[in-house]
């Protein structure tokens, strides 16, 4: 897990904002192959996958280890306010 995970998790969005600044990286994956998107996902952090999508560049259709991309994290989470956000861009 990463530092940026980790702020992801944590809805951290300034934390987030800095580390991406200093070159954290988008797609590194933790041990169980989330991307930092996943890990916004998971946690319902719109902020935070507003930044990493529009900002950022994050991969919209990222796949985890079990083949799940973000917005099917979203449904499987039940964050349905989260759904919209990978559709805005493209998933």
């Amino acid at each position: 897990c990463t530092a940026l995970h980790l702020a992801c998790i944590m809805g951290h969005v300034d934390v987030v904002r800095l580390l991406l600044r200093k070159g954290a990286s988008v797609v590194k994956r933790d041990r169980a192959s989330f991307a930092p998107l996943h890990s916004a996902v998971s946690k319902g952090r719109s902020k935070t996958i507003q930044m990493l999508l529009l900002q950022h560049g994050a991969t919209v259709d990222i796949r985890d280890g079990f083949q799940n991309t973000p917005l099917m994290a979203a449904c499987s989470y039940n964050h349905v306010d989260i759904v919209r956000l990978p559709i805005e861009f493209g998933a």
